[in-house]
């Protein structure tokens, strides 16, 4: 089960059909239910993944660039500074 502030509580489950059939059923409080095979989950599942990896990527190349851009104007004027008093 995953909470989520406003919205709710989100519950993923295994039921069995009248046929003995395994389903993942995906709960969002009482406004949504999804009822999917073993493979809709598993691409669901590797669609999420997907997605949560490409905002991973983003998220560390924008705090990697502000670093770099930190780094590289410090560096730039810690070299300024020493080649004026260099001998």
């Amino acid at each position: 089960m995953i909470e989520f502030d406003d919205v709710g509580m989100l519950d993923i489950t295994l039921e069995e059909d009248a046929a003995g059939i395994g389903r993942v059923m995906i709960k969002m409080t009482d406004k949504c239910e999804m009822n999917l095979s073993s493979h809709q989950a598993r691409i669901l599942a590797t669609e999420l993944i997907m997605v949560a990896n490409r905002v991973e990527v983003r998220e560390n190349l924008k705090r990697n660039e502000n670093m770099v851009r930190k780094n590289s104007t410090s560096s730039q004027s810690r070299g300024f500074f020493q080649q004026a008093f260099a001998k």
